[in-house]
């Protein structure tokens, strides 16, 4: 069977390590890659409930704030995350690469929301049989009060065999990062608040999801602010073997508003206005309907006496709003940020903001004169091994102590966190391989990695490029230098001249923990935008956070130094509420369908009466949807791309054997459910399953191959459920697959249509859908800079462009609702787009809230279901579960909502395009029902008012005699009625067919 591959649209991402089976590693022994080892001891039971609801007491009455408010939903993401929530994590035993990690449901459930969404440390906390566990989970900076209430929940696994422990402790006091270096350090944390069974015994720890709660009677501080950390702290001294497998989810601090603070924050809510979008003038609270637009206005004031430079924004309900913002606020100055969100359910949001002087980690300086130590008279190292450190070197990165170096291909220096040296994928040291922007997820094993001058250097296949690597340490205790240099090492492209290559040196201040970055030759001959870093990446990785100096950009052209110091910040933190309240309308029309009659060359009237049951004030229109009416009131921003990198496909396909059609098993034709068609093309096969169940697996049939192809666009057109049109965007060809035909045994045939002509080069087209209102048929193409959207005729596969799609430079699907709206999927942006169909011209809707990866995925409308789907495959660290899934998209918000996993042959399905076989009910064109006219096309009724009469006159004038037919759509902001399809028939001709009150049938 052909493997299942993953094509990417952008390039080739975290490829990730190999698994590995759990076991006891034996002291000297080398552990397999702790991101995977992520499960209890063997023969543990697993926990199969079920997910609990929210619990009432952790969310909150809406009198406090919530300065934190935690589920983990993500762990570890590359720049995000933990990371970017503001916390910090540190192993201090003998294996610190094994940090806290997301949680598996295989294991156990999560409290709450996605089923892995908690986080977890285990067992490989240390690699040996008689080491200690010491590993931290700090939470971001918070003030703390007189009526502060911590708590959270944690659990084991049932029958857990060996002994768990967890501590928290607190500080209240400076930067509250420093948890030490060796297991038994405890840092600035001095202060315990909590021990979870301190005995170490078996069965002392929780086994069910279990909540704790910490308040000043148990010592936690009245005042001041600091941070909140869970120690897994475990002693092994006595010979016997603890540690297991523990989760910690929904962590919530609840506090008064009050906290003092040094910076003060105002957040205020209003109306949306598009005319208005920085309104700073409303109030703590707002009244509004489900679905409307309010403007939410952060406004922070500096009143400490020094610069605040960093920022960072926090809400308990959307999470991260921004982090590491920098922007220089000046003591007494003011900055201000605006939000726009569509309102979908009653909400007390507790907004956090915090500021602080320093970046965490380390500051630099690189207006110091060049001060280059030749080293050449030191030792040697070979490249992509471990150097000779001196063991008595006192001296920390980020925090950790370091114990050894490993000298990495390319300019990389890791602190080895990890046994591994490089232990990074093909796709970093290969050759030909580009520098990465920072943070690199290959790097995230490495611990800390400083890219001096991460480039590409001159090799031949995968020998070790020219060039030699020194090390040395200069100076006396406690104030030494060690100094690792690479010595004229050729950078591809650059002269082959010894004195052209890459000489540059990264120098560790013992005790003082500084880094210094020296330059002495960046300029390589050749090829001139290599010289000064134009081609490589310069900065400081930790796990998944980083610092990048530049990237790609010549910023050492009048620069030899970079002076790396770490940061002692000041740190402030300010959390307000506010409240929405969201009223929820509801729509009622008095009739179902309505039918009317009248003579040849007459009239007829009759009134629908349009009602709100509602509690939320109703806005309804009669008639089509303009174009363009799908599109956000305001502008949505969204999360800038991650990396600069190319846009293109890489396709790997294993030989295909002989096209199997599942026998039994497999529904036969005529089974409804059967109706959504896609191409996977990691398989090369088209598939016909159903929706709650997609993919390959007991539902499902084979119905055509298409091995050397790349299906980028799929529909049926004209409700023509045998015939299914596609699109290969590798041949830009047009093609049909017939017959269609859910049933067993039945294969369809491919059909060349044509080659479509025109497309830009270098592009990759996709989409390939029809609009229901027009019979349309549009594409897009996207080269990563920028997208397009094109008309094509299905008959002679012909295309001519309708104009640019701006701000998506990654459109990789297109799809339209019933009402002729088309939407798109940016997979550089990951986001649902609006497009207006009759000029190109996008906004963006909101994050789909799932990372792509940049890997094509593909939109389907199920029409009769009314509901916008997207097929997909999860990467790791996201709120999803990892692998392929189909999810149902909020037209309103573009939020992700799971709905099933994708079954693939042996992986991951992917599914390049995908088209539901299903009539829905299509608005019709006011233009083409001129013989009805409506009383009124639009209105507002309020909640408790009474219904508001639309009349509706059809007029015979000109029509033949007969039954003619159209669907009124009725549009409302109702969120269960966003649509609703009123069948019309006006019956023209002889008068036995009147009907007296204009309706057809009973009234609902």
């Amino acid at each position: 069977m052909k493997s299942v591959l993953r094509i990417l649209v952008l390039a080739l991402l975290c490829a990730g390590a190999a698994g590995a089976q759990a076991q006891r590693i034996d002291s000297g022994s080398t552990p397999p890659d702790a991101a995977l080892i992520q499960g209890p001891l063997p023969g543990s039971p697993a926990d199969a409930r079920p997910p609990q609801p929210n619990p009432p007491a952790a969310r909150g009455t809406g009198a406090l704030a919530r300065p934190l408010n935690e589920g983990f939903e993500q762990v570890a993401v590359l720049g995000g995350g933990l990371y970017a929530s503001g916390w910090i994590r540190q192993n201090n035993s003998d294996a610190p690469w094994s940090i806290w990690f997301r949680g598996r449901a295989d294991v156990f459930n999560a409290l709450d929301g996605p089923a892995s969404s908690f986080v977890v440390q285990n067992w490989y906390a240390t690699n040996l049989d008689h080491g200690r566990m010491s590993s931290w989970l700090l939470t971001p900076p918070v003030n703390f009060t007189a009526d502060s209430v911590f708590s959270f929940y944690t659990r084991t696994s049932e029958g857990a065999l060996q002994a768990d422990r967890v501590q928290v402790r607190v500080c209240n006091s400076g930067d509250c990062s420093d948890v030490g270096t060796q297991p038994d350090d405890v840092g600035a944390f001095g202060q315990l608040v909590l021990d979870i069974n301190p005995g170490e015994q078996v069965g002392g720890y929780p086994e069910s999801w279990t909540r704790y709660t910490v308040t000043a009677a148990e010592g936690l501080p009245t005042s001041g602010s600091g941070r909140i950390a869970f120690r897994y702290f475990l002693s092994q001294d006595d010979g016997v073997l603890r540690g297991n497998y523990i989760g910690i989810d929904r962590v919530v601090l609840e506090q008064s508003e009050n906290a003092p603070s040094p910076i003060d924050l105002d957040v205020t809510v209003t109306r949306a206005n598009p005319a208005d979008p920085d309104a700073c003038d409303g109030a703590a609270e707002i009244d509004v309907a489900v679905g409307d637009q309010v403007n939410l206005c952060y406004r922070v004031t500096n009143r400490t006496n020094a610069p605040l430079r960093y920022h960072w924004l926090r809400d308990d309900q959307a999470g991260v709003i921004f982090n590491l913002r920098e922007q220089p606020l000046a003591p007494g100055a003011s900055y201000q940020v605006n939000r726009t969100v569509t309102v979908s359910q009653p909400q007390t949001l507790s907004a956090t903001w915090t500021a602080r002087t320093d970046p965490p980690g380390y500051r630099y300086d690189d207006s110091q004169p060049a001060a280059f130590i030749d080293i050449t008279d030191g030792d040697v190292v070979p490249v992509d091994a471990f150097a000779a450190f001196p063991a008595d070197f006192d001296f920390q990165l980020y925090g950790e102590r370091v114990d050894r170096v490993c000298v990495a291909h390319y300019g990389l220096i890791s602190s080895a966190k990890g046994p591994w040296c490089p232990g990074y994928a093909t796709h970093i040291v290969a050759p030909g391989a580009y520098p990465q922007r920072l943070p690199e997820n290959e790097l995230t094993i490495m611990g800390t990695s400083l890219a001096l001058y991460w480039t590409t250097f001159a090799a031949d296949g995968y020998e070790i490029p020219p060039g030699t690597v020194f090390q040395k340490t200069i100076g006396e205790a406690p104030k030494r230098k060690y100094i690792v240099e690479y010595h004229q090492q050729q950078v591809m492209s650059g002269s082959p001249a010894p004195e052209r290559g890459l000489t540059a040196q990264v120098i560790l201040h013992e005790t003082s923990n500084r880094v210094e970055f020296q330059y002495d030759n960046v300029v390589f001959g050749g090829v001139p935008t290599l010289a000064y870093g134009g081609n490589a990446s310069i900065g400081l990785q930790r796990y998944d956070q980083a610092q990048q100096y530049s990237f790609r950009t010549p910023s050492l052209q009048h620069v030899n130094r970079i002076l790396w110091t770490p940061s002692d910040p000041a740190i402030h933190t300010r959390t307000r509420t506010v409240r929405i309240d969201a009223r929820t309308p509801v729509l009622n029309l008095d009739a179902t369908t309505v039918a009317a009659a009248a003579p040849a060359g007459g009239q007829a009237t009759t009134v629908l009466g349009i009602a709100n049951t509602g509690d939320g004030r109703l806005d309804w229109r009669a008639g089509l949807s303009a174009a363009n009416r799908h599109m956000p009131a305001t502008p949505r921003p969204l999360a800038a791309p991650a990396a600069d990198a190319p846009f293109g496909v890489r396709v790997e396909r294993d030989a295909l054997p002989p096209l199997a059609v599942p026998g039994a098993g497999v529904p036969h034709g005529g089974d409804a459910a059967l109706a959504l068609w896609g191409f996977d093309i990691g398989s090369g096969y088209l598939v016909v399953s159903d929706p709650a169940a997609p993919g390959y697996v007991g539902n499902a049939a084979i119905k055509a191959s298409f091995d050397t192809r790349l299906i980028t666009g799929a529909d049926f057109l004209d409700d023509d459920f045998g015939t299914l049109y596609a699109f290969d965007t590798e041949r830009q060809e047009l093609l049909r697959y017939a017959p269609i035909d859910a049933a067993s045994g039945v294969t369809a045939g491919e059909h060349l249509v044509g080659r479509v002509a025109g497309l830009p080069v270098g592009s990759l087209a996709s989409g390939l859908k029809q609009d229901p209102t027009s019979g349309a048929v549009y594409l897009a193409t996207a080269n990563g800079q920028a997208s397009q959207l094109w008309r094509i005729d299905p008959v002679t596969a012909t295309a001519w462009p309708v104009g640019d799609i701006n701000d998506a430079p990654g459109l990789i699907s297109l799809e339209f609702d019933n009402d002729g709206n088309l939407y798109g999927l940016d997979v550089i942006l990951n986001a649902l787009i609006a497009i207006d169909k009759r000029s190109g011209q996008a906004q963006a809707i909101g994050a789909i809230g799932l990372d792509t990866g940049g890997l094509f995925s593909a939109l389907a409308f199920d029409p009769a279901a009314d509901t916008l789907y997207l097929a997909a495959i999860v990467q790791a660290g996201g709120a999803f579960p990892v692998g392929s899934a189909l999810f149902a998209l909020d037209r309103q918000t573009g939020a992700a909502r799971w709905v099933a996993p994708i079954a693939g042959l042996s992986s991951n399905a992917q599914f390049g395009a995908l088209a539901f076989a299903r009539r829905g009910v299509v608005c019709t064109q006011a233009a083409d029902i001129p013989w009805l006219a409506l009383g009124a096309s639009s209105g507002t009724i309020a909640a408790g008012a009474p219904a508001t009469p639309l009349t509706l006159t059809f007029d015979a004038s000109g029509l033949v005699d007969g039954v003619h037919r159209a669907n009124l759509c009725i549009h409302s902001n109702d969120p269960l009625h966003l649509r609703t399809a009123l069948p019309l028939s006006f019956t023209v001709g002889s008068a036995d067919r009147l009907f007296a009150d204009g309706f057809d049938g009973a009234r609902p």
